[in-house]
C-alpha cells in the first residue's frame, strides 16, 4: 500500500491496483493488466505516474490520470520487489529475490545499469532525496549506498542481526532510519555511515516505517 498525497494505491493478490480517494474511501481507478499478484507500487514524486511489480516478473507504468497502461518493463528472472522513482522521473529501481537492483531508463524501458553487492534479496530501496545515490536493506542483514550514476557501492551499513526489511529517509537526506527482523530500529548518520541511536520496543519484526511531517517521531509497524 502507498499514498501519495489524498490518493491511496492498493496492490492485490487478484492481479488488479485499486486507486483510493483517502477521504471517502472510493475506489477512483481499478488498473487491470498484470497476469500475477501485485506486490509493490511506487509513486512518482510529481504524482503523474505509478508503477507496479508484480509476480509476473513484471513492471508497469500506469499513468494516473487516465489510468492508462503506458510502458510494460520485464524483469525476466524474479518478480520486482520493491521499487522506486529518481526525483527527476527518468529513471525507476527494482529489487529482487536474485539479490540484484536494476536501474531502468523510464523513457526507453531498458535496463541502464545493474547493481551487484547483496548477497541475499533485496526488502527495501530508494534513491535519496537528491537522486545521486540509491539506499537498500537486504535479507543479508546490511544496507548498501550506492552512486546512482555509476553503479558503484560506496559504503556498506552492518549492525542488525538479521534481515533489514524496511528503511525511510529523514528530510534533508542526513539519517537514514532501518527496520529489521531483529525486532530493532536503527538511526545511521547517511554521510559517515555511523550508527547514532538503536530503538527497542517491538516484539516482531519491523516491516514499515515512516517520519511524522515535523520529524520529531517516528511510526514504525510490526509483525507484533
Amino acid at each position: 500500500m502507498k499514498k501519495y498525497l489524498n490518493i491511496f494505491a492498493l496492490g492485490s493478490q487478484d492481479k488488479t491496483i485499486k486507486i483510493v480517494d483517502a477521504e471517502m474511501g472510493q475506489t477512483l481507478m481499478n488498473l487491470q493488466g498484470h497476469d500475477d499478484s501485485v506486490y509493490s507500487i511506487a509513486f512518482s514524486h510529481d504524482g503523474s505516474k505509478i508503477i507496479s511489480g508484480s509476480g509476473d516478473k513484471t513492471i508497469k507504468i500506469w499513468d494516473l490520470e487516465t489510468g492508462q497502461l503506458i510502458k510494460t518493463l520485464q524483469c525476466h528472472t524474479a518478480y520486482p520487489y520493491p521499487l522506486d522513482f529518481s526525483p527527476d522521473g527518468c529513471k525507476i529501481i527494482s529489487g529482487s529475490a536474485v539479490h540484484t537492483i536494476k536501474i531502468w531508463d523510464l523513457e526507453t524501458g531498458q535496463i541502464v545499469n545493474t547493481l551487484h553487492g547483496h548477497t541475499s534479496y533485496i526488502n527495501s530501496l530508494f534513491f535519496c532525496n537528491d537522486g545521486s545515490k540509491i539506499i537498500s536493506g537486504s535479507g543479508d542483514k546490511t544496507i548498501k549506498i550506492w552512486n546512482a550514476e555509476t553503479g558503484q557501492l560506496i559504503k556498506t551499513l552492518q549492525g542488525h542481526t538479521v534481515a533489514v526489511l524496511s528503511l525511510t529517509l529523514s528530510s534533508d537526506g542526513s539519517k537514514i532510519i532501518s527496520g529489521s527482523s531483529d525486532r530493532m530500529i536503527k538511526i545511521w548518520d547517511l554521510e559517515t555511515g555511523k550508527l547514532i541511536n538503536t530503538l527497542q520496543g517491538h516484539n516482531g519484526s519491523v516491516r514499515s516505517l515512516v517520519l511524522s511531517p515535523d520529524e520529531s517521531k517516528i511510526i514504525s509497524g510490526s509483525g507484533d
